[in-house]
């Protein structure tokens, strides 16, 4: 494989560079992060057999160990803390199925962030149901005539400057 030179002038671990740039400094080294998601399971366990309720992982990373949401953004992201990471999600989002307590607003909102397949779907639902509805308004507007075509943008019009008016006759009196 032909070897990239990096662009003249980009400086070194730079996007526009070979490689797309270095990855995010987390600043803990691979063992270090080995460590932290040895703690991290401890603390799940610990607070299973408490029976602590717990609802989001930055109870333990921004209360427990003090880390900043941008450096846990990039420890996250590493591939030796990945696996920790990933099991604790699991497992906090089994355990908020199991808690009847949970408002029903707040389970949508959790089961999204804890299982990712779940988010998922629901984009890939929410885009079918755009394109439906966009092929619709394109498969309307094709058949529509050159005449009603402009009937319906004179429409548009007349109903936007009748907006615009009831703003600024708003502001107007407002003042």
């Amino acid at each position: 494989m032909k070897e990239q030179k990096r662009r003249a002038g980009a400086p070194a671990g730079n996007q526009n560079g070979v490689g797309h740039g270095r990855p995010p400094n987390c600043g803990y080294a691979n063992d270090e992060l080995l460590v932290l998601g040895d703690e991290l399971l401890l603390w799940m366990q610990q607070i299973d057999e408490n029976g602590t309720e717990v609802v989001h992982l930055s109870e333990w990373y921004s209360a427990s160990k003090h880390i900043p949401r941008s450096q846990w953004k990039s420890i996250i992201q590493r591939d030796c803390f990945l696996p920790y990471y990933e099991k604790a999600l699991n497992w906090l989002g089994v355990k908020l199925l199991k808690n009847k307590n949970l408002p029903v607003a707040y389970g949508s909102r959790f089961l999204g962030i804890y299982f990712s397949e779940i988010r998922e779907y629901e984009r890939a639902v929410m885009k079918e149901k755009i394109d439906y509805e966009l092929a619709q308004k394109i498969s309307y507007e094709s058949q529509l005539s050159e005449p009603d075509r402009f009937f319906k943008e004179l429409r548009q019009g007349i109903q936007e400057m009748s907006v615009q008016r009831v703003v600024k006759e708003q502001q107007a009196s407002g003042d």
